[in-house]
């Protein structure tokens, strides 16, 4: 009881979100740039920008450097979490994002402009009337489930990041006029060649790095039945697993790694080395991650976009990737070595998330061939050095963060044009 009494009297002591100081700050920043434009409004625009801001994922990545941006070019911004009613917990609140914290309040006296979800369609929810409504998401698999399909068709315009999702959406009944490609890319001043390698216990030798959610669908069982399989324990070679449980607890992960293994007819511990790293780690330091490895693999079966990869090309690393779904709109053989798959599958029942799957198919990478380019790029070092510097050239020419954050600015400048915009006749 004295225990929840504190937390009681927490909620109370911590000041309610003032975002006056905020508003004045965007006013400006729109004035300086935006707001020169003929045909941009003279007030900066009320833009209600709900997403996961707080939790270490692709949504997260994606939704707090939109933010920056938005903010940036002065947009008036009020971020919703996507759980709602962590509003009515303003500790937690400044807990989880202290940076964020006053910008949860409402702007006094106006009424948003624009409303931006992004999450998965199926959290789609008008909040604001009279608003542009606009949905950020993607989707991994051959199609979308149908009550992803009604709720895209009920926003005015759907962002995804990838020509695969732009195909698969359409497919799946999503309303062509709707949809949009915008693709973000990474930070190539912060993730660069020649940074300090992070140290990683138990590596040894020539390491191939995934870092990825512990997910099935990360295609993990085949890239570790293609490691023990092609590598014999004495090789100086390492895989190392970089991973957050999102689904499981810590000690499941490593279960699960040990039982995959003794399925496969080997003994933990007796393999090659792999190394499973559940470190939570500081933003600062993925790129130090990146360094530490000397090729990035991930046989995926299906992604949306696909961060990591680009993460690791932009550190100047060879990346072994599927040959399948978005991560082709920046992957190529060029730049890349691509795992042939062996034609698309059902999703199985016991995914993860497979609530969202049924009915789905994605890819099965070939195992096979997985072993051979993991063998070729070990044995051939020079040239996979060599492809990652292109690699990394087509990044910094192509992904950078700021030219396509840039096209996200844009796509919203159309809907607070002074000129008239389209009406809601999805609603």
């Amino acid at each position: 009881m004295p225990g929840a009494a504190r937390a009681r009297g927490a909620r109370r002591t911590v000041p309610l979100p003032d975002r006056s100081v905020w508003d004045l700050t965007l006013q400006a920043r729109w004035a300086r740039t935006l707001g020169q434009r003929p045909d941009m409004p003279s007030r900066s625009p009320y833009i209600l920008y709900r997403g996961p801001f707080y939790t270490p994922s692709g949504y997260t990545y994606e939704a707090r450097t939109l933010l920056r941006h938005f903010l940036s070019a002065g947009f008036t911004v009020r971020t919703l979490p996507a759980a709602l009613r962590l509003l009515r917990r303003p500790a937690v609140l400044r807990r989880l994002a202290p940076d964020l914290y006053d910008l949860h309040a409402a702007v006094r006296g106006r009424r948003p402009t624009v409303e931006l979800t992004h999450m998965p369609a199926c959290y789609f929810a008008p909040l604001a009337r009279g608003a542009v409504r606009i949905g950020r998401t993607m989707f991994e698999t051959d199609r979308l489930p149908a009550d992803w399909v009604r709720a895209c068709n009920r926003m005015d315009e759907i962002w995804v990041p990838s020509t695969f999702n732009a195909r698969t959406f359409a497919e799946s009944g999503v309303r062509e006029e709707k949809i949009r490609v915008l693709p973000l890319g990474v930070d190539t001043q912060r993730f660069h060649p020649g940074v300090p390698p992070l140290p990683i216990p138990g590596a040894r030798g020539f390491v191939f790095l995934a870092n990825f959610a512990w997910q099935q669908r990360k295609g993990w069982p085949l890239l570790v039945e293609a490691f023990v399989r092609e590598f014999r324990p004495h090789e100086d070679v390492t895989l190392v697993l970089k991973t957050l449980p999102v689904f499981h607890a810590r000690d499941t992960v490593r279960r699960q790694l040990h039982r995959w293994i003794r399925r496969l007819g080997f003994t933990p511990g007796h393999t090659a080395p792999i190394v499973l790293d559940q470190r939570v780690l500081p933003s600062d330091a993925l790129p130090r991650l990146y360094a530490a490895c000397d090729a990035f693999v991930l046989p995926t079966c299906g992604e949306g976009w696909g961060f990591p990869f680009l993460e690791a090309m932009a550190c100047g690393k060879p990346v072994i990737g599927t040959r399948w779904s978005g991560p082709l709109d920046f992957l190529h053989d060029g730049n890349a070595y691509l795992i042939d798959i062996e034609g698309l599958v059902p999703v199985g029942h016991s995914v993860e998330l497979g609530r969202f799957y049924r009915g789905h198919r994605w890819a099965k990478p070939s195992v096979d061939h997985l072993r051979a380019l993991m063998r070729h790029v070990v044995e051939h070092p020079g040239e996979a050095l060599a492809r990652g510097h292109r690699a990394r050239l087509e990044v910094e020419q192509r992904w950078d963060v700021a030219h396509t954050a840039a096209r996200f600015i844009e796509a919203l400048t159309r809907w607070v044009r002074i000129t008239p915009y389209a009406v809601h006749v999805s609603h």
